[in-house]
């Protein structure tokens, strides 16, 4: 007959359950948020019981709609080219952290904050400091070294950046998704082209955690 586990261990066993269980739970978020006006609790009816109209975006989960408040793209085409390779240098950033890879990840920080300088160049006014924020943060990318964990932290803040450009400037947000991680302690949101949840927070150990966000910064 197979020994029971000792009484004064039991405890501990109920401890380490509940925590896995709280960890699970937290990277469980739906992939698709309801959508504005819709009731969690009643899927497809409105806050006042009317069916939502079939075709309601969930809010946050397609980044091909413009953040609903920002103004209509007024960037000149020198700055939207160099802003598109700081964004094209940042989703390899985050796609290297999602797999646990800083190996050039200094040129990638460089890259990023090369063409948000030269984004904001030409900028319109009220966009330089958002092109300088994200210039500052890939700097600082560009130095937090070899550890993953540095890295990722850095990488939060260029993240909190181009979310902050990207609700201001919607010519940006097309064909990009914004998500979010409940579990990790840098900023919670990173954009991707991809609508698959690849978490460059929490990397191969849990790639999925993660959910659809919004525009906000």
């Amino acid at each position: 007959m197979a020994a029971s586990t000792p009484a004064r261990f039991r405890p501990s066993l109920t401890i380490l359950f509940f925590a896995a269980s709280l960890l699970a739970a937290g990277c469980r978020g739906s992939a698709e948020p309801p959508a504005a006006g819709t009731d969690a609790a009643t899927p497809g009816t409105t806050s006042g019981g009317e069916a939502a109209p079939p075709s309601a975006a969930p809010a946050g989960a397609d980044s091909r709609v413009p953040p609903p408040s920002a103004p209509a793209g007024t960037l000149p085409a020198s700055s939207l080219e160099a802003a598109q390779s700081a964004l094209k240098a940042y989703e390899t950033a985050r796609d290297d952290l999602a797999n646990d890879k800083t190996e050039g990840l200094a040129q990638t920080a460089a890259a990023i904050e090369e063409g948000a300088r030269k984004a904001g160049k030409d900028a319109p006014e009220n966009l330089k400091p958002s092109f300088d924020r994200l210039s500052a943060a890939s700097a600082k990318l560009k130095a937090s070294g070899a550890k993953v964990d540095d890295a990722r932290a850095s990488f939060g803040e260029v993240s909190e950046a181009v979310v902050a450009l990207l609700s201001v400037e919607p010519s940006l947000a097309q064909g990009r998704f914004v998500f979010e991680c409940p579990m990790t302690e840098t900023y919670k949101k990173w954009v991707q082209v991809d609508d698959q949840i690849k978490n460059p927070y929490m990397g191969t150990r849990m790639l999925g955690c993660g959910m659809a966000s919004t525009w906000e910064p």
